[in-house]
């Protein structure tokens, strides 16, 4: 797959996990905030990836250009560690009781 095709996949299913966030988020407003924000910045990672000779983009009413990839990846990926850890869905979390531990 290249360019559009590849494009048009990613799109998928960069909605597909998004629907699937905001369907578990139900109620909470600032994580489906969230979930939407994540899902601007993949879709034009997405296309960044793809290697479309695209040369700027639009996110909510914001143009950024290719100099701004670098950071959008890292907003992307952070906003993605985000949302899964407050799903549940995150990385494994250690909990031990310490009281006493330091008497």
């Amino acid at each position: 797959m290249t360019g559009k095709t590849e494009i048009q996949a990613a799109s998928e299913e960069i909605r597909a996990q998004r629907d699937d966030w905001l369907a578990a988020a139900s109620g909470n407003v600032l994580l489906r905030l969230r979930i939407r924000r994540w899902a601007a910045l993949a879709e034009v990672c997405a296309v960044s990836a793809s290697g479309a000779d695209v040369t700027s983009y639009s996110i909510g009413g914001r143009s950024v250009t290719k100099a701004d990839l670098p950071a959008l990846w890292k907003e992307c990926e952070a906003l993605a560690d985000d949302i899964m850890g407050e799903l549940g869905t995150g990385g494994g979390v250690l909990v031990a009781d310490l009281r006493g531990a330091f008497a």
